[in-house]
């Protein structure tokens, strides 16, 4: 029996993650310092609930976790961000934003979103 359940597990996980992506249409953006610059993420998914984490990644550090989002609504925040991000969730659409205001030198990172937790959190208990 548990050779039968083994492989109908991994076909389960296939078919989930094939239909649940995520798409970040501009792969590199040169922003100058003081501009305000959007990052978009398009979630492609059949799900009622759309959960979505922001993540944030500085050169020789590891990744960090920014933002953890039911639909609209901002579960959790890291304490640490700046106020000049913020970010937003379109229903309709299926389309997340990051938006970083007056940017800076130091904002200089790879940043991007996922719909499941790809990190533990430093700070706290990890969102599920």
């Amino acid at each position: 029996m548990r050779n039968l359940l083994a492989p109908l597990l991994i076909i389960m996980t296939i078919f989930r993650s094939q239909q649940n992506t995520v798409e970040q249409p501009d792969p590199e953006m040169t922003v100058k310092e003081g501009d305000n610059v959007t990052v978009t993420c398009s979630l492609k998914t059949s799900d009622s609930t759309v959960y979505i984490y922001w993540y944030s990644l500085f050169p020789g550090q590891p990744p960090q976790h920014m933002v953890y989002m039911i639909a609209a609504k901002i579960m959790n925040r890291n304490p640490d961000l700046s106020d000049r991000f913020s970010f937003k969730f379109t229903q309709s659409t299926k389309v997340t934003e990051l938006v970083i205001n007056s940017t800076i030198f130091y904002d200089s990172a790879v940043y991007f979103c996922a719909m499941q937790p790809t990190l533990m959190q430093s700070y706290g208990t990890a969102p599920t």
